[in-house]
């Protein structure tokens, strides 16, 4: 998005009354808030020689988290692994990186800005999606996801929020976000770690051994929730809802799910799988007959 000096200020403030700040050496101003998570804070921003509109992430960082500047990049150092990721993997529907600056105390990444908003208040907004539409976003994710698993990395906190539309079009383009608790690793790798949101969480990381297909239960239960307006397990607390994952029962009987095809409903069985020899793989899911008769070519 491109701004005209008049719109600068309307755009800069949004909702607050904030006065815009510069960032990067003065190269951007940066203004209202547009969302936070447990890494950061995210900003309106404004490139001041191109008038681009953009997306600044505004993150809190330790000492050992700065480089020295001694080689003439950035200082920041790629064990950062948001910006890694966004450096080295580069996929249409991967948010853009713009530009990295460090401060004494700061980090902050300019990066594409989505002004369609996040999957979850797109969902909660608009109730269950039609098959056509779930299909396509399912599409993508699980794009995105074969793409970062064959450069050797694991995202490990997909879902909704991290899901980024371009705009408010019912087929806008979606570009995944948020490489916060993504993670490097190595064919046959585990890990005990356990990180990311209960709710799209595979058993595999509640049980503390897991590799790269805990990503695929992630998109399956996005799908779920995009099919039915609700998540397949849900309870009042963090620990109840792992009990609820750990013992796998899938509803897929109630409402809506009768209205919903027999073909979408085989996929989810086949993703939402304790047992990872028989859970489908990025790229079996991509062939799968609901996918290629559902989702766009």
């Amino acid at each position: 998005m491109d701004l005209e000096d008049g719109q600068n200020k309307q755009f800069l403030e949004g909702d607050d009354s904030e006065t815009p700040r510069e960032i990067c050496d003065g190269k951007y101003l940066v203004g209202c808030e547009i969302g936070r998570g447990g890494f950061g804070i995210v900003y309106r921003c404004i490139d001041k020689e191109t008038k681009q509109a953009d997306a600044c992430k505004c993150i809190q960082l330790e000492d050992d988290e700065i480089g020295d500047n001694d080689d003439g990049d950035d200082g920041v150092n790629d064990d950062i692994q948001e910006v890694y990721v966004m450096r080295n993997i580069r996929h249409p529907n991967i948010v853009g990186l713009k530009d990295v600056h460090v401060d004494k105390e700061s980090m902050q990444i300019v990066m594409e800005l989505c002004e369609g908003g996040n999957l979850y208040d797109r969902m909660a907004a608009r109730g269950p999606f039609t098959e056509r539409i779930a299909a396509n976003i399912f599409k993508t994710v699980v794009q995105v996801i074969d793409e970062l698993h064959r450069n050797g990395v694991m995202h490990r906190d997909m879902k909704p929020q991290n899901l980024l539309l371009v705009d408010e079009n019912e087929d806008s383009v979606l570009k995944v976000s948020d490489f916060g608790l993504s993670v490097c690793f190595e064919p046959g790798e585990k890990f005990d770690e356990v990180v990311g949101d209960i709710h799209y969480l595979a058993p595999e990381i509640i049980n503390k051994n897991y590799g790269p297909e805990a990503d695929i239960w992630s998109a399956g239960v996005i799908l779920y929730t995009m099919l039915s307006g609700y998540n397949p397990w849900s309870a009042h607390t963090y620990e109840d809802t792992g009990r609820l994952i750990l013992k796998g029962e899938l509803n897929l009987s109630t409402y809506p799910w009768p209205k919903i095809s027999k073909s979408a409903k085989k996929l989810i069985r086949k993703v939402l799988v304790h047992d990872l020899s028989k859970r489908l793989t990025a790229q079996q899911i991509l062939v799968h007959p609901w996918l290629q008769m559902n989702a766009n070519k």
